[in-house]
């Protein structure tokens, strides 16, 4: 018995992960899934480092998020998700639960309160924040 519950644990974890990622690529956005690497057509990602804007070319700016409280792999998904809510404009975003970092690129300046308040509304601890 307890070897059938412990099956039914593991195909409901496995499921979860699926829809997580359905759910992204639907949203038009990726979590990071490995068959695209944040390149693939239906994502939200560039694959380079320049954007048009009225005919002109602007350098990104890469913003890095110090996060305490990432655990695994869905907490990685919960505070990337978090961080294309409050800015709509990131573009490959990136959370590492081992570094406790996230990476986004923008062609704005993005303010701090911004990112430290979504951070925060997701229950994570909010370290830091540089873009350069």
């Amino acid at each position: 018995m307890g070897e059938i519950i412990a099956w039914a644990v593991v195909i409901a974890l496995v499921a979860v992960c699926i829809r997580a990622l359905v759910k992204s690529h639907k949203s038009g956005t990726c979590a990071g899934c490995s068959s695209c690497e944040g390149g693939c057509s239906h994502c939200a990602h560039s694959t380079n480092n320049l954007a048009s804007h009225n005919g002109e070319h602007k350098s990104m700016i890469k913003n890095t998020v110090q996060v305490d409280g990432m655990m695994c792999s869905m907490c990685e998904a919960h505070v990337a998700e978090a961080i294309r809510k409050a800015v709509p404009q990131a573009k490959k975003v990136k959370a590492k639960h081992r570094k406790g970092l996230v990476t986004f690129s923008t062609e704005e300046q993005v303010e701090e309160s911004v990112i430290r308040d979504a951070i925060a509304q997701i229950g994570y601890d909010y370290k830091g924040f540089f873009a350069k």
